[in-house]
């Protein structure tokens, strides 16, 4: 009996110590390392910087940005002119143009009115140097589009600012999944150091006749399934620091630690302005950008059956030798174009815009009812969290007060080495629930700061 005795207390002695170190930080030396891998420590700040540049989607949306904004350059063709040089070369006996190259040329004489030379010209060369420019005077389909690709582009800033408060609140989110996953790892661990302790003392007391064959098989069973669990969490704490290494959007073969710990965030909500979001939000925002620019394009396509009107000038160089100088002239003079049927093309295009108008004003009010429905949703969820995370914090509380009165029990020889490892084990797992119940929490509050900022 004294044996057995000694037995108890020095597993007592082992888990009490691991459950000891339960609530401190888990150092990178308490989880497995996977082979080739190397370990970076990263604060939840370096985590959220790292990310504004190299997350994904980030950088998706600053092209987007970019490609919008230089379709609005690109779209001052309706306002500034377009200038042209061009060096033309051309060589013929054809009477008409030769006689017309030699007076572009300057070179005409009596002798080029003989009607032999007119009626058989030598092949005469010309070289012909041109300066156009054209200047767009009437353009109202231009200036539609013009209108259209600056909507666009507000609505790709927008989209890349919505885009970076998505980003941060995904990194955070992944960020303290990765603190769970890796406390969950160090939690389980001192269970399954536990629940070994147990099974060994049972099986020595079975050997003795002090126990039955189904305390054994018990102990087993808890073990195996504690083992299960612990490698379940191995697993999900290598996938949760790949799934940061991801968001961030770093390719080096490192595996994550988290420095910042998991603490319960802080939220005033004295009142949601549900029509403040509405208006005020990025998405909302974009959303209403590209509502003007759905309306702009059907504008410009309307404006196709009006006319448009050009001025152009050329001034222009001709000689027998290329780039020459010998002769020159100038031309000026306004065009009106006017397209007065293009085979039902512009009807359809209309047609077109103005369902795509359509559908914009519909996307404008679904995202407001979406916003209305998951902000309701989102608060509900936060009063349910709430009551976890008090019911988990009391569940810890009532866990560590029963650990405290078996172990003064087991010290007056009342309580079994079995029940204290039991509670060692409730201890634990109450914690991890605690754990899950403060990360349940962050998120929610994360998400209706999302929704609502």
């Amino acid at each position: 009996m004294t044996r057995i005795l000694l037995i108890s207390m020095l597993l007592f002695a082992c888990t009490a110590s691991v459950s000891q170190g339960q609530d401190e930080r888990v150092t990178p030396s308490a989880l497995e390392t996977p082979e080739g891998a190397l370990l970076r420590e990263i604060s939840l700040e370096e985590a959220l910087e790292l990310a504004r540049e190299g997350n994904f989607g980030n950088r998706t949306a600053a092209s987007r940005r970019a490609a919008a904004r230089g379709a609005r350059t690109q779209s001052l063709a309706a306002f500034l002119p377009q200038v042209t040089v061009t060096e033309q070369a051309m060589t013929t006996n054809n009477p008409a143009n030769a006689f017309a190259f030699q007076l572009k040329q300057e070179r005409a004489d009596m002798s080029l009115f003989s009607p032999d030379v007119l009626n058989d010209p030598d092949r005469i060369t010309n070289w012909a140097t041109i300066f156009q420019v054209q200047q767009p005077l009437f353009n109202p389909e231009g200036i539609m589009q013009r209108r259209a690709a600056s909507a666009a582009a507000d609505a790709s800033s927008f989209m890349l600012t919505r885009t970076r408060q998505t980003t941060e609140r995904d990194v955070k989110e992944v960020y303290f999944g990765l603190v769970v996953a890796r406390q969950r790892v160090a939690v389980l661990d001192s269970a399954l150091a536990s629940a070994e302790g147990n099974l060994a003392l049972v099986s020595d007391f079975f050997n003795q006749g002090l126990a039955p064959r189904a305390d054994v098989l018990e102990a087993e069973v808890r073990l195996l399934d504690l083992q299960t669990q612990s490698a379940e969490a191995v697993a999900a704490h290598v996938n949760a620091a790949h799934a940061l290494r991801l968001q961030l959007g770093m390719t080096d073969d490192v595996l994550l630690v988290p420095t910042t710990p998991l603490t319960k965030a802080g939220i005033n909500l004295v009142h949601v302005d549900l029509k403040a979001i509405n208006s005020q939000r990025a998405d909302m925002q974009a959303l209403s950008r590209m509502a003007l620019g759905a309306k702009h394009r059907l504008q410009a396509e309307k404006s196709g059956y009006l006319p448009v009107i050009h001025a152009m000038g050329a001034y222009e160089l001709n000689d027998d030798e290329a780039f020459g100088t010998r002769g020159d002239n100038w031309m000026a003079g306004v065009t009106l174009s006017w397209n007065l049927f293009s085979g039902m093309q512009r009807a359809g295009a209309v047609q077109r815009a103005r369902a795509e108008y359509s559908q914009a004003e519909i996307a404008v009010q679904e995202r407001m009812l979406q916003n209305e429905v998951a902000v309701e949703r989102a608060l509900r969820e936060l009063d349910v969290a709430r009551e976890r995370l008090e019911r988990a914090e009391r569940g810890v509380a009532l866990a560590r007060e029963m650990l405290r009165m078996r172990r003064d029990r087991y010290e007056q020889n009342l309580e079994k080495a079995q029940d204290v490892l039991a509670a060692e084990v409730e201890l634990a797992t109450q914690r991890l629930a605690l754990l899950n119940a403060l990360y349940s929490w962050n998120t929610t509050v994360q998400n209706i700061e999302w929704l609502t900022r």
